[in-house]
């Protein structure tokens, strides 16, 4: 058995009663949180192998992305001035038609050792479903799970499913089925990887997924949605992220995207929906009702122009929404930004400073996440007999002086280089802002650098992708 202590000045519960400890630890044997508590009580009651943390320190439950793309790691700065639409056709799909499974092996290990620094200690990663059809789905995942035991076992949920309609905007040619994926073999492809990842001793869960009405048929929608209710797993879909999207799809089906889902029978407790920007108030009274999560990007909704989603009406009414990235934050994996952003952006839209709050960004962070993702019974807060997904935040800058209000100082001063320390499973992954895996950081970037030049030029993409300015 093994055991630490990680102390800290103060440490973030995020339980029930979002209780706040000065001077306290969290004591943990093996994958499991024992006892959070006074530090001097746990001193005296335990015999760890190891204490770490320690003043001017902060604990808290790891970040939970509820939201991201291993395969668009390589690409970023890639269309930065392209809306979503125009991005995928410019640079998302040359990049798809060129990608290679070596390639997705180091854009997904850049990212994840770039999240273990961040904090982050459990992502939802939507790369499958936006793989060309060319690519076994399978060996795709088998490379993003060898990806995260190779830096300590990053914990991912791996969306598994994909697109069997081109919803009407590509053209016949080369990639006109560049995605397509038929729905048996989405089911087939689905249900044995579920078979073989999710289990206890696995890193690695698979949910079913239809990617978006704009690019999926009814038949996608409800087989994945058999697949998640017969084996247990959660399901997933993009909704709303743009207003082409709504209105294209409002015209092919005469509902609202939410209605279609509804529709469907799609909706439920277990379901996940990513961006939910271009919806009605109809809708949410539909979410809210199936209690169906959400996963909201304020990060990304902003770089592609696509509009500010409805989160506080969504709290407000009950809905539980999690925080996710999205392809790599349009440049970094950042989750103190993101928190930040999601305060700012929904009181300028809304002119109201009471819209949000600091404490709902970083609840959204936690514990909201790891509810959105079916979770909240194993991490997302420090309680006993949860997972000891923990990270320890440095206060020693300048920028959390004073030290009046921890949240605050989180939420609107704090950076990801602030992260110390990252546990995931009771596993030291980064300590002193180094990976302990056998990860040489510069040659990884090295690896990345090179990878994404030789894909940007295998693609044939314009001369203003390349190198500049």
């Amino acid at each position: 058995m093994n055991s630490l202590i990680v102390a800290g000045e103060i440490v973030l519960m995020m339980n029930e009663d979002r209780r706040v400890l000065r001077d306290g630890g969290v004591y943990v044997e093996d994958d499991k949180i024992v006892e959070v508590g006074p530090y001097t009580l746990l001193k005296s009651k335990y015999r760890p192998d190891r204490t770490i943390g320690g003043r001017k320190k902060l604990i808290m439950p790891g970040f939970v992305n509820t939201h991201d793309h291993y395969e668009q790691v390589l690409l970023r700065q890639l269309g930065d001035d392209e809306d979503l639409l125009s991005r995928m056709r410019d640079v998302s799909d040359p990049i798809a038609s060129a990608l290679e499974m070596d390639e997705l092996y180091i854009g997904a290990k850049i990212c994840m050792a770039e999240q273990i620094k961040s904090g982050i200690t459990t992502v939802f990663d939507d790369t499958v479903p936006w793989l060309a059809n060319r690519m076994s789905k399978v060996e795709a995942v088998d490379v993003i799970a060898k990806a995260a035991r190779e830096l300590g076992g990053i914990r991912v949920i791996q969306a598994v499913g994909g697109l069997d309609n081109d919803g009407g905007l590509v053209k016949a040619g080369k990639d006109a089925d560049l995605y397509h994926y038929d729905p048996a073999l989405a089911r087939n492809d689905c249900i044995n990887l579920i078979r073989k990842h999710n289990t206890s001793q696995s890193n690695i869960t698979i949910w079913s997924n239809a990617s978006t009405p704009l690019f999926c048929t009814d038949e996608m929608y409800q087989i994945m949605k058999e697949v998640a209710d017969e084996y247990g797993t959660g399901t997933y879909s993009h909704v709303g992220e743009t207003v082409k999207e709504f209105e294209l799809v409002k015209r092919r089906t005469g509902k609202t995207e939410i209605e279609y889902l509804d529709s469907l029978g799609f909706l439920d407790t277990h379901v996940l929906l990513a961006h939910a920007v271009w919806i009605t108030d109809t809708d949410i009274t539909r979410i809210k009702r199936t209690d169906t999560k959400v996963s909201h990007q304020p990060i990304c909704n902003q770089h592609r122009a696509s509009g500010t989603a409805p989160v506080p009406k969504m709290i407000k009414e009950g809905i539980t929404v999690g925080l996710g990235i999205d392809d790599g934050g349009h440049s970094n994996e950042d989750f103190f930004a993101l928190m930040k952003h999601f305060v700012l952006i929904h009181r300028a839209a809304l002119l109201d400073t009471t819209s949000t709050s600091a404490t709902k960004a970083l609840e959204m962070a936690t514990i909201d996440g790891a509810r959105a993702l079916g979770m909240d019974r194993f991490i997302g807060s420090l309680e006993p007999g949860k997972k000891a997904d923990l990270i320890v935040v440095d206060l020693a800058g300048l920028n959390y002086v004073p030290h009046l209000r921890p949240i605050m100082a989180l939420v609107y001063g704090g950076m990801s280089t602030d992260v110390e320390t990252t546990i995931i499973n009771g596993t030291i992954v980064m300590e002193n802002r180094q990976i302990t895996a056998n990860v040489k950081e510069e040659e990884l970037m090295n690896e990345a650098e090179e990878a994404a030049s030789n894909l940007v030029r295998r693609a044939n993409l314009p001369h203003k992708y390349f190198l500049e300015c």
